[in-house]
C-alpha cells in the first residue's frame, strides 16, 4: 500500500510540475508577443544584412572578385537568415526564458512592458537598436584596415613558412 501511495504521489507531482512548466512557457510566449520578438529577430537579420552590404561596398575589393565575393556574402547571409528564423528559434528561446526567469519574474517583466514607461521602451527599442548598430558599424569600419593588415601579414607569414618548409625539404 505504501508503494502505491508513493506512485500516486509521484504522478500528482509530475502532473503539477508539467502544468507549472506549461504556464511558465505561456508567460514567456506572452512576453515574446508583447515585445514583438519574431519581428525583432527579422529586423535584426535585415540590419545585419544591410551592414554587411555596406561593409562590402566600402572594402577595396578588386573588381574581378567583387561580384563573386558579394554573391558569396549574400548566400552566407541567406543561409544564416534561414537558420535563424523565428519559427526555428522560438522553442529554444522559450526554454531559455523559462530556465532563466521564474514565473514571478516574467510576470514582473510583463507588468513593466505593459506600463507607460515599459511601453515607451518597447516602441523606442527598434530605433535604439538601429542607432546602436550604426555606432558599432562605425567602430568596425575603423577596425577594418587593421584587420586587413593582420590578414595580409598572416598570409605573408604563411607564404614565407611554406617557402621555408619547401626549401628545407628540398635540401634534405
Amino acid at each position: 500500500m505504501k508503494s502505491f501511495s508513493a506512485i500516486i504521489f509521484l504522478i500528482v507531482m509530475t502532473q503539477s510540475t508539467y502544468a507549472d512548466e506549461i504556464s511558465h512557457r505561456k508567460l514567456a510566449e506572452e512576453l515574446f508577443a508583447l515585445t514583438n520578438a519574431s519581428k525583432n529577430v527579422e529586423d535584426t537579420l535585415s540590419m545585419v544584412r544591410e551592414m554587411q552590404i555596406n561593409q562590402l561596398n566600402k572594402m577595396n575589393i578588386p573588381a574581378e572578385a567583387s561580384e563573386q565575393i558579394k554573391s558569396m556574402q549574400m548566400r552566407i547571409t541567406d543561409l544564416i537568415a534561414d537558420e535563424l528564423k523565428w519559427e526555428k528559434l522560438k522553442e529554444d528561446y522559450l526554454t531559455v526564458y523559462a530556465d532563466t526567469f521564474t514565473e514571478e519574474e516574467i510576470q514582473g517583466i510583463l507588468k513593466f512592458y505593459k506600463s507607460p514607461v515599459g511601453n515607451a521602451f518597447l516602441k523606442k527599442t527598434p530605433d535604439l537598436t538601429k542607432r546602436l548598430m550604426a555606432v558599432t558599424q562605425k567602430q568596425v569600419e575603423k577596425l577594418m584596415p587593421k584587420i586587413q593588415d593582420l590578414i595580409k601579414k598572416m598570409m605573408e607569414d604563411l607564404k614565407a613558412a611554406r617557402k621555408e618548409k619547401s626549401e628545407n625539404s628540398q635540401s634534405k
